[in-house]
């Protein structure tokens, strides 16, 4: 058999062991080592499978790197996320690190503007203006009384109405009443009336 000179593309089969050309007789054995060098079409498929005889089609090896479905089947852990939970941010919980900085804070609910109802809550705490209101006060907010600054003993009168104090009242028991002065003696005066100096001067001189 003598093949036509159509070949010029594939000199290496002209050559030994495949002698594959017009001026060499063409023999079974070169042949079927010429076709041992080819793959046969039946392996092509357009699917990529588990088989060392099939190769795939370049439309099947595109498909497939093109796919972004995680083909391999990659795990988080072997991107390096083995830890991390698939929660939407808005759903995650609060995390340990969150938890212990939050337990370090007040909750904003215990912050009060009157003192009402919660005298007693070691939680509760008031606003500095709640404390500023407090302080100024000039109306006795703490209902301070008498005997707590040492004046138990004192009446609420005013100086113009106090009554005589036994102290004071024993010392006018030592003293005269308040008299009318007489300025003229004479017979028909009387012990409860007490003369002027002039007067007695003037008794003197008339009983000269």
């Amino acid at each position: 058999m003598v093949m036509a000179n159509d070949y010029g593309d594939q000199i290496k089969y002209k050559e030994s062991p495949y002698n594959i050309s017009s001026d060499k007789v063409v023999t079974a054995s070169g042949v079927r080592t010429a076709l041992g060098t080819k793959e046969d079409v039946a392996n092509k498929q357009d699917t990529i499978t588990d088989n060392s005889t099939y190769y795939p089609s370049s439309k099947a090896v595109y498909a497939h790197t093109s796919r972004v479905d995680n083909p391999h089947g990659v795990t988080k852990a072997q991107v390096g996320l083995g830890s991390a939970d698939n929660t939407s941010d808005i759903n995650k919980p609060v995390s340990t690190a969150t938890q212990n900085a939050l337990n370090g804070k007040q909750d904003v609910s215990d912050r009060v503007s009157t003192f009402t109802g919660n005298v007693s809550d070691d939680t509760k705490y008031p606003s500095a203006r709640l404390v500023y209101a407090h302080t100024s006060r000039v109306d006795n907010p703490h209902s301070v009384t008498a005997a707590q600054v040492s004046l138990g003993n004192v009446n609420n009168t005013s100086d113009l109405d106090k009554p005589v104090s036994t102290a004071t009242q024993t010392a006018l028991g030592g003293k005269q009443d308040t008299i009318t002065w007489e300025t003229y003696i004479s017979a028909s005066s009387t012990h409860s009336q007490y003369p002027t100096a002039r007067a007695v001067y003037e008794l003197v001189q008339r009983e000269l």
